[in-house]
């Protein structure tokens, strides 16, 4: 995993980037919660990442929330939905976008049994930053 030293092969590498990149995406969300924007329930993913299912499962257990990869979508959609949920309902963007019924794909949950591993893994990688 991203903590635990040299991969020991190309999935282990693999993997080991993706948990780096889910940590600074929970690192994100953290940042914002803090700013008083906390990330509630589940989250909708998008474009080329939502395509691959290690991807979210590793998202979904870094971040300890369901991930819900949209069906044939990407940033264009993103820009759409916010447009429209703006248009519709500014003072409550989020409300908007909820309120829009999109067809998803899979959704993702976290791998319960590496929750635990994957928080002290974070709690390694955010320890050793200077922000």
């Amino acid at each position: 995993n991203f903590t635990s030293g040299k991969a020991t092969n190309e999935t282990d590498e693999y993997r080991a980037i993706l948990e780096g990149i889910a940590f600074a995406e929970k690192l994100s969300y953290e940042i914002l919660a803090r700013a008083g924007a906390p990330l509630t329930g589940e989250l909708r993913t998008a474009g080329g990442g939502a395509k691959s299912p290690s991807w979210c499962k590793i998202r979904a257990t870094v971040l300890n929330r369901p991930v819900i990869a949209q069906k044939n979508s990407g940033s264009d959609l993103g820009a759409a939905l916010i447009a429209i949920a703006a248009t519709t309902n500014p003072s409550d963007i989020a409300a908007g976008i909820s309120a829009i019924r999109l067809v998803t794909g899979e959704t993702f949950f976290p791998v319960a049994q590496e929750v635990e591993a994957m928080s002290r893994s974070y709690q390694l990688f955010s320890d050793n930053l200077s922000i």
